[in-house]
């Protein structure tokens, strides 16, 4: 169990297949040992992965694009519908904002710009119209952030931008592991029409160490859980989407 979490500590989050193909155990095997550690509280489990805890972890995106998907389908699908046919968007490095990929196909005359670099090849392969930032490449499969990208954020007319953030202050901000991340929120919201930000109910009262905007610079405002009535007092121009998770 120490080898779990010394890759733990490393990784913050991993999935379950992952582990048993870096220490040579079963699957099942490893479920036993997740088990125990959760019992004694070094870890939390979800769906198909274990996450080490403590706060202010920072999840690389290979791993974070498996967390809490189905909150993350139900909130990209909201996210979809504030999108028209003609319309030119703008999709964050974010793997919350990348569940809006599928939702997005049936949209006609569609231009999209993106900071993620997996989610362009995979729309520009199905058709639609994308262009990719000048930045940073810091993240695998393809994250791209920094200075560049408010240059190539004013060469496009954007109707829209959807973005998350490592989380949600208690005061309403955006907030941030890197400082580079929060500047490229920045940008996002300077060059574009109208800013969407999805944000699964896990990250609220969060404390990372940088803040990007506040929720009076947020048109929209979409996630899973209810907000509360001192945010929605707080910051009163912005509409609030509460997402609602498809039973299945």
């Amino acid at each position: 169990m120490d080898e779990i979490i010394k890759i733990l500590q490393t990784n913050n989050y991993v999935t379950v297949d992952y582990l048993a193909k870096e220490l040579d155990f079963s699957p099942s095997s490893i479920r036993r040992d997740l088990t125990l550690l959760e019992k004694q509280g070094r870890v939390k489990r979800s769906y198909g992965g274990v996450e080490i805890t403590k706060s202010g972890k920072n999840v690389p995106f290979k791993f974070r694009q498996h967390q809490f998907n189905k909150e993350k389908t139900s909130i990209a699908k909201a996210a979809a519908e504030l999108v028209h046919d003609g319309d030119t968007i703008f999709l964050d490095h974010s793997s919350t904002v990348q569940h809006m990929a599928n939702f997005l196909l049936k949209k006609k005359n569609l231009r999209v710009v993106t900071s993620n670099l997996t989610l362009a090849m995979y729309l520009n392969e199905r058709g639609v119209t994308v262009y990719t930032v000048c930045g940073k490449i810091v993240e695998t499969p393809g994250v791209v952030v920094g200075f560049h990208l408010d240059k190539s954020l004013q060469q496009f007319n954007i109707d829209a931008a959807f973005f998350s953030a490592r989380g949600l202050s208690a005061d309403g901000f955006c907030v941030h592991n890197y400082e580079l991340t929060a500047l490229t929120v920045r940008h996002i919201c300077d060059n574009s029409n109208k800013s969407v930000l999805l944000c699964t109910g896990n990250k609220f009262d969060a404390n990372n160490p940088f803040k990007s905007v506040s929720l009076e610079k947020i048109d929209y405002f979409i996630t899973d859980l209810p907000v509360s009535e001192e945010i929605k007092n707080n910051f009163k121009n912005t509409n609030y989407i509460e997402a609602k998770r498809s039973i299945e």
